[in-house]
């Protein structure tokens, strides 16, 4: 007896969260959204978003700038590491990394 040919979504490995491809080139993901993971996977796939796939927006305001004195260096640090960015320097140096990270301070 021949094998069905499946024709349904294949998982994609490599990704921080559930994305599925379809046949016809696009993607939906289930599961919990992880936005740059998502951007990622779209950026290198260059599949497109299935139709009635709802991505929620992400709020593209700058942030508010790092207040150096509610901060302590390991709480910087942690931050920095969050983002993959160096965590060496002054603490100085770390705010300003952290700040220019989340583009605060700009406009």
């Amino acid at each position: 007896m021949a094998k069905a040919k499946d024709n349904g979504p294949k998982a994609v490995e490599g990704y921080n969260m559930l994305i599925w491809e379809n046949q016809d080139g696009t993607a939906f993901y289930t599961g919990s959204l992880n936005v740059a993971e998502w951007d990622r996977y779209l950026d290198e796939s260059g599949n497109k978003v299935a139709e009635g796939v709802e991505v929620p927006a992400v709020e593209a305001d700058a942030a508010e700038p790092v207040d150096p004195d509610e901060e302590t260096v390991e709480s910087l640090k942690e931050k920095l590491r969050e983002r993959d960015l160096p965590v060496s320097g002054t603490k100085a140096e770390l705010v300003e990394r952290l700040n220019e990270a989340e583009g605060a301070g700009e406009g």
